[in-house]
């Protein structure tokens, strides 16, 4: 049963993945510099493949690294010039401050869930090498 908690995860990682490259393969990414396609494809794809790849292993520095993305994505600046052309593959964001001039913040939810739930895996195998 212990397994679970990191399969678990790992999923879940793994359908944002997927989610991911739904968004390219269905928005008009033409319209876009290749520089932020390829930027989103290393940060919203590639990265958190990774990470699901090493929470399935259980992989401490893999786990380590998913779970500082997640915490990375967790407050993102809304409004000016976005450096990535569409927005994450899963949110459950609440805006924060003022739109009026670019000034707003997203809170992530799902993201700070999913680094707390990483963090936790994270702990869950370092504690449990010092059994």
């Amino acid at each position: 049963m212990g397994n679970m908690k990191f399969k678990l995860a790992s999923i879940i990682i793994a359908i944002y993945c997927i989610v991911g490259i739904g968004l390219i393969i269905f928005s008009e990414f033409e319209n876009k510099p290749i520089l932020n396609l390829l930027s989103y494809i290393l940060v919203f794809i590639l990265i958190p493949t990774y990470g699901a790849y090493t929470t399935w292993n259980k992989n401490k520095k893999g786990i380590l690294i998913c779970s500082l993305f997640f915490l990375s994505q967790s407050i993102r600046l809304i409004g000016g010039e976005s450096w990535f052309p569409y927005s994450p593959p899963m949110s459950l964001g609440i805006p924060f401050g003022s739109f009026a001039n670019g000034q707003g913040y997203l809170i992530d939810f799902f993201a700070i869930a999913m680094a707390i739930l990483l963090a936790w895996l994270l702990w869950i195998l370092t504690t449990s090498e010092h059994k």
